[in-house]
């Protein structure tokens, strides 16, 4: 045994029991099956992509008194220069026509 899986097998997984109707199972065997993973793949991908999701999306977070300060500063200052988006938004789009604008 070479020493990777040595340290692979001291990783401890955790396992995770809930219960699901039949047809939410068949929904994600389905699912799993279309991207050619098992079950249990499948699960710990969405469960992950779904707690990445809702931890990215609040909007409440607690700053002190200096870096609130910090922070409106930078939201309040003006945008700063950006060349390529002016020169973007000199280019003609290609679905127009050349009379147009």
């Amino acid at each position: 045994m070479n020493r990777k899986s040595k340290e692979k097998r001291t990783v401890r997984l955790a396992t995770i029991h809930f219960e699901a109707s039949p047809e939410q199972l068949h929904m994600i065997d389905r699912a799993a099956k279309l991207l050619g993973k098992e079950r249990s793949e499948f699960m710990r991908e969405a469960a992950c992509d779904r707690a990445q999701s809702v931890i990215l999306d609040q909007v409440l977070f607690n700053l002190d008194a200096v870096r609130l300060r910090t922070f409106n500063g930078m939201l309040d200052a003006p945008p700063a220069a950006n060349t390529g988006l002016e020169r973007l938004k000199t280019v003609r789009a290609p679905w127009r026509k050349n009379s147009e604008a």
